[in-house]
């Protein structure tokens, strides 16, 4: 891991922070109302996205989305992560909520799957919006999901 471009102390602070807000599938507001306040206020716009699965589940969820465009033409990159987890089982030899840090590795509900990969996209948009600013062609259209670990992946789709 490279030094240059990761600062391992704001990784970790970012990473414990999801980490220890419950998210299970279908409960993720909490966690959504986060990342979301998160982006705006380190320069990324973005906003919440309501949707409504009305045939099975009745679910109303939550997404996070936002566009960092140049106004200039060029290639879309797509980043998506999804927030919530699965349920909390028994067995954890470690508190799950608290991402605990031994070496290089992090323990707690949803750090591997996936609130690494939304932090690490979290923090790479916005050094990218501070190190180039609108300095590029093309967009990145963020989204961070609701509802993949739940029987029907419901953020995934909305």
């Amino acid at each position: 891991m490279s030094s240059q471009y990761i600062n391992r102390e704001q990784v970790e602070t970012l990473l414990r922070s999801l980490v220890s807000i419950k998210s299970p599938y279908f409960l993720e507001d909490e966690v959504m109302g986060f990342v979301n306040d998160w982006f705006n206020k380190n320069g990324l716009e973005s906003r919440i996205h309501e949707f409504y699965e009305p045939l099975v589940t009745k679910f109303h969820g939550k997404n996070v989305v936002g566009v960092i465009d140049s106004g200039k033409p060029g290639p879309s990159i797509y980043l998506s992560g999804h927030l919530d987890t699965v349920n909390l089982c028994n067995g954890w030899t470690k508190p799950p909520f608290e991402g605990i840090v031994e070496g290089d590795y992090m323990y707690g509900v949803g750090a591997l799957d996936m609130k690494a990969g939304v932090c690490a996209i979290m923090l790479a948009t916005a050094d990218f919006v501070k190190t180039h600013g609108k300095d590029f062609k093309g967009r990145i259209v963020f989204q961070m999901e609701s509802d993949e670990e739940g029987p029907y992946g419901l953020g995934m789709v909305s």
